[in-house]
């Protein structure tokens, strides 16, 4: 299934991307072809959603190389990137990523001052024209105020597809959320809308859960993190198939499993 993938507006710079040909072809002059196409598709996943997934299957969708040709050239181009957090990521992509944000930031700052300075001298002599009567208005509510004040919150409601979700995401990772807080529910709206399922979903914060970073750091995986477009499109790749064991816990007897309670050994006879 295709989905498609959203970026808020205030980060939405990955349409385009700056390429420095001199400095590309000094760095490259002894890749192949196929490696040259290799590392162009590993830099344009890196620019759209910032990282890729430290997974050589997800590296081989990303690429289109088989897993001979991967297995060939994989040390050469994985020295241009670095290993952060679980994820690939390109350290002249992330400089540029930042850079271009700045600078969407800063245009966008400067229209908002134009559009002030333009309108604001039309609004402010709109708003004195009325100024007498507001104050006519305001002095009679003080006379006479409203006999019911209404005490309404600005609170979020909890929806019951919400709740089910929570629960289910509870129950999953053993935790203890109680509300979606932050945009965990529109992000959940917005994941369902491009075709994921809630099965999915709670997939890949299952995958999630078994990095070794997030082992580490379980309090950074909650219902709003799980739920965002570039989480979602790395670690439900990672859901799909197993592509390596990562060590969860251990058993009372001193036994090493993975989070689905198998050992190396067992895992290997299962996913020959």
């Amino acid at each position: 299934m295709t989905r498609k993938t959203k970026t808020d507006s205030t980060d939405k710079v990955d349409i385009f991307m700056p390429i420095f040909i001199g400095d590309y072809l000094k760095d490259t002059t002894f890749l192949t072809t196929e490696q040259h196409g290799a590392y162009i598709l590993m830099l344009f996943a890196c620019w759209q959603h910032g990282s890729i997934p430290d997974s050589d299957q997800v590296i081989r969708r990303i690429t289109g190389l088989d897993k001979d040709a991967w297995s060939e050239s994989k040390d050469v181009l994985m020295a241009y990137f670095k290993i952060q957090d679980g994820a690939i990521h390109h350290s002249r992509i992330d400089r540029e990523l930042i850079s271009a944000r700045r600078k969407k930031k800063s245009m966008s700052t400067r229209g908002k001052s134009g559009a002030d300075a333009r309108w604001g001298n039309k609004k402010n002599a709109t708003s004195n024209a009325t100024s007498n009567g507001t104050s006519i208005n305001q002095a009679m509510l003080k006379q006479c105020p409203s006999p019911s004040p209404s005490h309404k919150k600005n609170i979020t409601p909890v929806t019951q597809r919400d709740l089910e979700f929570l629960e289910r995401f509870n129950k999953l990772l053993n935790r203890k959320f109680r509300t979606m807080a932050g945009k965990a529910s529109s992000q959940l709206t917005a994941r369902l809308k491009e075709g994921y399922t809630v099965d999915e979903i709670l997939d890949a914060a299952k995958a999630c859960s078994t990095s070794d970073y997030h082992v580490k750091n379980r309090h950074y995986l909650t219902p709003e993190f799980i739920t965002r477009s570039d989480k979602m499109l790395l670690y439900s790749q990672l859901a799909e198939t197993p592509t390596t064991w990562i060590r969860y816990s251990a058993t009372p007897t001193g036994v090493d499993v993975n989070a689905d309670g198998k050992t190396h050994k067992q895992w290997l006879e299962e996913n020959k």
